[in-house]
């Protein structure tokens, strides 16, 4: 068999996932032929019954909105958010039997991919944090510090000195979300699945108060804004 790359699995587990619910589909239809060889009324009979049973999943509103969350927990429907979450779902009991049931994946197969997912989320969120710091460390604040010696020949004046303590309450406010972003990577955990736990629960939130949301600066402000490059034409970046 040949084995999917990661980017390959969300495809792997809807192709499956059609396959198995159309074997049966075919096997309810053969069964309400028997008792009723009506092909329509057998074909409605099924229909129904699976909408009965499952029609708490359709949702004709927008999948997205905070409405959906809400209507889904009155449906009892699984609402999975974060990677480290979701990730286990896939050597979930109901997953296993339907993989192995279709001949695709064995438990072992799946729990190979679940735990090399997992370690590839980690590795990830690891890197960005690393990149964001460095980022940070190397352009930010520096060009923050620099700004503020600029300013130190006004730091007499009322808008001066204004300005110049503005701009090192921000200076030191990066420095200490730098120095919680990198303490928080640091941390290391027993296993692989408590790693992506805290990298998404520790790591992700250091990392957005490094790079938070632009605040309401004056027009042309842009302290603490980096721009990545443009890549050239022929070249093109890593997929995610």
């Amino acid at each position: 068999m040949q084995v999917p790359r990661l980017g390959a699995g969300p495809l792997v587990a809807l192709n499956t996932i059609m396959a198995d619910s159309l074997d049966k589909l075919a096997d309810d239809l053969a069964a309400a032929l028997k008792k009723n060889s009506d092909f329509n009324s057998a074909l409605q009979s099924v229909l129904k019954d699976i909408l009965t049973k499952h029609g708490r999943v359709i949702f004709n509103g927008n999948g997205y909105s905070e409405e959906w969350h809400k209507e889904a927990a009155k449906r009892g429907l699984k609402n999975l958010r974060t990677t480290p979450d979701a990730l286990p779902e896939i050597v979930a009991k109901s997953s296993v039997e339907v993989f192995e049931r279709q001949g695709v994946l064995s438990k072992a197969e799946l729990e190979s991919r679940e735990e090399i997912y997992t370690h590839s989320y980690v590795l990830t969120v690891n890197t960005e944090s690393k990149l964001v710091s460095d980022i940070a460390k190397t352009l930010l604040l520096p060009a923050a510090l620099k700004f503020a010696a600029d300013l130190t020949p006004v730091e007499k004046t009322k808008s001066g000195g204004k300005l110049r303590k503005e701009v090192i309450g921000l200076a030191d406010e990066l420095a200490s979300a730098i120095d919680a972003l990198d303490a928080a990577r640091d941390v290391s955990k027993s296993d692989t699945h408590a790693q992506a736990k805290h990298s998404c629960d520790k790591v992700l939130p250091a990392m957005l108060k490094v790079r938070p949301r632009p605040r309401a600066e004056p027009p042309g402000s842009a302290l603490f804004v980096v721009r990545a490059p443009r890549l050239p034409a022929k070249a093109e970046g890593p997929s995610r």
